[in-house]
C-alpha cells in the first residue's frame, strides 16, 4: 500500500526477493537484516506500519517469506519425486532388457544395479576435455569390440575431432539469450561453412564445452575457440591478431622507441637483436656497460625507468642493478 502524489491511496503487487544486507541503514526491513528488491531492480523499503510511504508491513513480509519458503519446499519435493521415478522407470527398463541381452549402461554417476547382464560404464559428460574426449573414445571402442568381437577394422573414434558433425546430428532448435542475441558483434566472425547447420542461435552465450570454427574479420584466418573464450578476446581479433600485437615490430621495438640503448646492447649474448624484441617485453636481456661487464635486465623494467627518467644516465643505471646483483649474492 501507498499514497500516490495527489494523496490517494493506492495499493500494487510486487513480486520481490528478500535480500539480507545490514550495511545500508536507510535500506532495512523491521528486523533490520535487509531490504526487498523487485523484478526490475528497485528497492523497497518496510516498515512497521501502514501508513508508510512505500513499502510493506512487517507482517505482509512474514507471510511472503513463510510463502516462499513453501513454494522452495514444494518445488524442491516435486523435483525429487520426478527424478526418483524417472530413476526407477530406468532401473525397470534395464532389468527388463537384461532379461534377454548383456546391457551395457553409460551414465553420469554411480549408482547401479547388482546384475551380472547389466555393465556400468561411468564418466561425467558434462566435463569437456582432451581426458574425457579419450576416455569415451575407448568406451566406444570397447563397446564396438563387444558387440562385433569378429570385426577386423573399426571405425576411426575422434569426439573431439568430430564434436561439430556430433552437434549437427542433434542440435536443431535456438535457445533464448543465445549467443547470437548477447554478442550479435562476435557472431559476425562464426564460420558457417565449417560449422555446417549450427549457428550462434543455438546456444548459450556461456557455453564453455564445445570449440567451434570461427573467421577473423581482421585478419580473414580461421581458428576454433569456444564461446566463453570468444566473448574474452577482442572483437575484431583472434589468436593469429594477438600473436601479431605481441610480436615487434618498427612502432614496439625496443631498438625503435629507445634508441639510446643500441650501444648498451649485447649483440653475442642475447639471441635477438634489439629491434626484434619489444619494448615492453618481461623477457630479461643482457646489456653491456662502458667497461665491458655484462649485466642482466628485465626489458620492460629498464624501459619503465627510461620513460619516467629521460635524462637517465643508462650507464650508471646498469652500473647500480649490476652492485645489487652482487649485493644480493654475498
Amino acid at each position: 500500500a501507498y499514497t500516490d502524489a495527489e494523496g490517494n491511496a493506492k495499493e500494487i503487487t510486487i513480486n520481490f526477493s528478500f535480500v539480507r544486507d545490514e550495511t545500508d541503514a536507510a535500506l532495512q526491513t523491521p528486523t533490520g537484516k535487509g531490504y526487498l528488491v523487485a523484478a526490475d531492480g528497485t528497492r523497497y523499503t518496510t516498515a512497521n506500519g501502514a501508513s508508510a510511504t512505500t513499502g510493506i508491513t512487517a507482517a505482509e513480509l512474514d507471510k511472503a517469506n513463510k510463502q516462499a519458503k513453501e513454494t522452495d519446499k514444494t518445488d524442491r519435493k516435486d523435483y525429487s519425486e520426478d527424478s526418483d521415478n524417472q530413476d526407477k522407470k530406468d532401473k525397470e527398463k534395464l532389468l527388463n532388457l537384461a532379461e534377454y541381452y548383456k546391457v551395457y549402461s553409460i551414465q553420469e554417476y554411480d549408482d547401479k544395479i547388482n546384475h551380472q547382464l547389466i555393465n556400468y560404464i561411468v564418466i561425467p559428460n558434462f566435463i569437456s576435455s582432451k581426458k574425457t574426449y579419450e576416455k569415451f573414445n575407448d568406451i566406444i571402442y570397447n563397446l564396438l569390440r563387444k558387440l562385433d568381437p569378429n570385426s577386423i577394422t573399426y571405425p576411426n573414434i575422434n569426439i573431439e575431432r568430430d564434436t561439430i558433425d556430433i552437434l549437427n546430428n542433434y542440435i536443431k532448435n535456438e535457445v533464448e539469450d543465445s549467443f547470437e542475441d548477447k554478442y550479435p558483434i562476435y557472431s559476425k566472425d562464426w564460420n558457417y561453412n565449417k560449422n555446417g547447420n549450427l549457428t550462434p542461435s543455438m546456444f548459450k552465450a556461456t557455453n564453455n564445452y564445445f570449440r567451434f570454427n570461427w573467421i577473423c574479420s581482421n585478419c580473414g584466418k580461421e581458428y576454433q575457440m569456444t564461446m566463453s573464450n570468444r566473448i574474452r578476446t577482442k572483437k575484431e581479433s583472434c589468436p593469429s591478431c594477438s600473436k601479431q600485437g605481441k610480436k615487434a615490430n618498427e612502432n614496439n621495438s625496443l631498438g625503435n622507441l629507445y634508441p639510446n640503448l643500441i650501444s648498451y646492447w649485447h649483440s653475442d649474448f642475447n639471441e635477438l637483436s634489439i629491434y626484434d624484441v619489444r619494448a615492453g617485453s618481461e623477457k630479461t636481456a643482457i646489456f653491456i656497460t662502458k667497461s665491458k661487464k655484462c649485466v642482466p635486465v628485465k626489458i620492460c623494467n629498464i624501459t619503465m625507468t627510461l620513460k619516467n627518467n629521460i635524462n637517465l644516465d643508462i650507464n650508471k643505471y646498469l652500473e647500480n642493478v649490476l652492485s645489487r646483483i652482487h649485493n644480493s649474492l654475498n
